[in-house]
């Protein structure tokens, strides 16, 4: 794997700096299955080659290297996504630091929030399954809380319902006291502020409820706890809301209704029946079965990458930005990354049917990642325009 990989590496020279930076900024997270060292110098010198790029590709590749980064060194992810400006921010590089070994790291992170913007509660509900005890799920549940509580610019929904899903899924870490304290808060702040319209709707495994406006739609997230953290105030709310009460007729516990509910594992035939067809790749909106794509030898992927591909290389209207947040790029790198890691080195024959050589040296780092045995990292895509 050295060989190969050093040799991808001297095969970036002749082309552009965008190209350069993103192929080693790739190839370290590959190199870190074998010499971290070796990584760690070569992303410095893909970060090196980042900061001296125009201002326009650089902010176009800086959400990508954090997450690459992420993979390597936490620290510098860190750093770089403190560099990145608010409108290009994504707390996709916590989820793959995680995955690539370096939870702990993330979790820390999070617990000790301090930064302008949303705090990034998708991310935390992610951590929370590699916390290694209640006390670190706690101290970030706690961040995420402070974090809200602490923002001035709250005015609108998503963040509100972005943190009522954290405490709805993880309120039981919290002391009762405290818990109560905490839904309290949240119930006040739902019921001052001035309602929103929305066409809301929750399918549980009973019939279906709507919802015509936000403030009976996030109490019903929070009915389920707040019934067993402070149950007067529960019924309050559901009685002086009709939406409500007729949601929590057919819900009592709102979401948590059937988290006791017994769970019938599958039998042996099943589970391996499930394996078969979940275990594949998406590209866009459409998932492919990794049995159907060898039988086809990737055609179906192929085609539909290919034509991603004439749409960036539209002369009329080109993908401008680089290369490798072309749409294009992803869907090949997502192939190869799965040629790799479910047909091992066969896999690379692949690589002559993508047509555009920057883009063939990314799908076969990929390819590599997937031999390696690394988790899938995913890339952030820019369409024309």
């Amino acid at each position: 794997m050295r060989e190969e990989l050093t040799a991808m590496i001297a095969r970036t020279d002749p082309f552009d700096t965008s190209v350069r930076t993103a192929a080693w900024l790739r190839i370290a997270r590959v190199l870190t299955t074998i010499d971290r060292a070796e990584a760690d110098h070569l992303l410095d010198r893909g970060l090196a080659l980042l900061a001296d790029l125009p201002d326009e590709q650089r902010l176009a590749l800086l959400p990508q290297a954090a997450c690459l980064a992420a993979c390597v060194a936490p620290e510098r992810a860190f750093a770089l996504h403190a560099r990145t400006p608010l409108e290009f921010r994504t707390d996709k590089f916590l989820h793959d630091m995680a995955r690539h070994g370096h939870a702990a790291a993330a979790i820390r992170y999070l617990s000790q929030w301090s930064e302008d913007g949303e705090f990034p509660y998708h991310a935390a509900r992610g951590l929370m399954a590699h916390a290694g005890n209640d006390d670190e799920r706690r101290d970030m549940l706690r961040s995420a809380f402070r974090a809200f509580h602490r923002r001035s610019d709250i005015d609108g929904w998503h963040g509100f319902q972005s943190v009522l899903g954290l405490f709805q899924s993880h309120w039981r870490l919290l002391p009762l006291d405290e818990g109560r304290e905490t839904i309290q808060r949240f119930v006040r702040i739902i019921r001052e502020r001035p309602d929103g319209r929305l066409n809301g709707r929750y399918t549980g495994r009973r019939a279906p409820v709507t919802f015509s406006s936000y403030r009976p739609y996030l109490l019903f997230t929070l009915l389920g706890p707040l019934r067993q953290l402070d149950r007067e105030l529960a019924d309050r709310i559901t009685r002086e809301n009709a939406e409500l009460a007729r949601a929590a007729d057919v819900y009592p516990e709102g979401h948590d209704t059937d988290r006791d509910r017994p769970v019938t594992p599958l039998t042996g035939e099943a589970l391996e029946r499930w394996k078969r067809d979940w275990t594949g790749f998406g590209l866009d909106s459409r998932f492919f079965r990794i049995d159907d794509e060898r039988q086809s030898d990737f055609r179906d992927s192929f085609d539909l990458a290919l034509r991603a591909f004439a749409r960036d290389t539209d002369r009329r209207r080109p993908n401008l930005a680089p290369r490798e947040c072309w749409p294009s790029a992803e869907h090949f790198r997502t192939i190869l990354y799965a040629a790799g890691k479910y047909e091992g080195a066969s896999g690379a024959r692949l690589l002559d049917r993508v047509p555009d050589p920057a883009l063939r040296l990314f799908a076969e780092i990929e390819l590599a990642a997937g031999l390696a045995g690394l988790e899938q990292i995913g890339g952030i895509t820019r369409e024309q325009g």
